[in-house]
């Protein structure tokens, strides 16, 4: 009686493991599915890794995205990324770039490629 309860709590044990990895699964497809191609990228370490696990803030923009939005330069394509803010200085005719809220002349710990 004793083996066959232990049969069973591993019958179920084994049941409930494989939904886990199914899951995990369909998680990594659907991120799949919404970033297409900008699924990978190098910058942070070096090594390529699934945009999502990336240990730094990275946004992708294609060629297909700066023709969607109808961008004529630079500044209008940089706008469209997340906690990046593009004004003009009162100054000179020359952008400014602001980082989530910080508006710096240089700003070291800012990569654009």
């Amino acid at each position: 009686m004793q083996i066959l309860n232990r049969r069973a709590l591993c019958v179920l044990l084994a049941l409930a493991w494989s939904g886990t990895a199914a899951a995990q699964t369909t998680e990594e497809e659907d991120l799949a599915l919404a970033y297409g191609d900008k699924s990978t990228i190098s910058i942070a370490t070096g090594s390529q890794q699934p945009i999502a696990r990336a240990p730094a803030v990275a946004t992708v923009i294609t060629s297909r995205d700066i023709a969607s939005m109808g961008a004529t330069d630079l500044d209008q394509v940089l706008e469209s990324v997340p906690g990046l803010h593009v004004s003009l200085s009162s100054i000179a005719s020359k952008p400014i770039y602001g980082f989530r809220g910080i508006f710096t002349g240089q700003n070291p710990q800012v990569l654009v490629l």
